[in-house]
């Protein structure tokens, strides 16, 4: 849990994209170029203070189509429950707290396995994959998981579109 640990804001002189890509991979959750803007710098360190915070535990999470049951532990799309793995579910949670926040891949490693990242692994991708299908995430629903090359992922609110049965959840899934 990001609960109790304290955010890492880089800043430095260094601008090439390897320099960045390398630091947050490392655990940095935030890089500033030198010199830093006042403002920008205050705004960021703000940001960060409140990731790092306790979030409020709610017994249930509204998103409509998606309903999270955390006391269930229970995720359902349009009023059908979706069977979802113990991973899966603790993603699902963790986008869904973190809703148009762009988050990392050792952030949410450590969110969710409680490790971090130290080698390259196609698991979390495996995982979100089998996440984006079994939860319809896409703009139909509303939601879309959006991969950020050599970053990480967000989950972002989309306006809705179509009203085919795209948006169905298929029973047993």
């Amino acid at each position: 849990s990001v609960a109790g640990r304290v955010p890492v804001l880089f800043i430095t002189g260094r601008d090439a994209e390897e320099d960045i890509v390398h630091a947050l991979a490392a655990g940095a959750d935030d890089y500033m170029v030198k010199p830093p803007r006042r403002l920008e710098l205050l705004a960021r360190i703000g940001a960060l203070a409140r990731r790092s915070q306790p979030q409020q535990e709610t017994a249930t999470l509204i998103h409509p189509p998606y309903e999270i049951d955390t006391r269930r532990r229970v995720v359902s799309v349009r009023g059908v429950e979706v069977a979802l793995t113990q991973r899966e579910y603790e993603l699902t949670v963790f986008f869904f707290r973190n809703v148009g926040r762009l988050v990392s891949r050792g952030h949410i490693e450590e969110a969710v396995w409680g490790r971090t990242a130290d080698v390259v692994s196609r698991s979390l991708d495996t995982h979100l994959s089998h996440l984006r299908r079994k939860l319809l995430l896409n703009p139909a629903n509303g939601y879309r998981l959006v991969p950020v090359y050599n970053h990480g992922y967000r989950l972002e609110s989309v306006a809705q579109s179509g009203s085919g049965d795209e948006g169905q959840v298929a029973a047993g899934t």
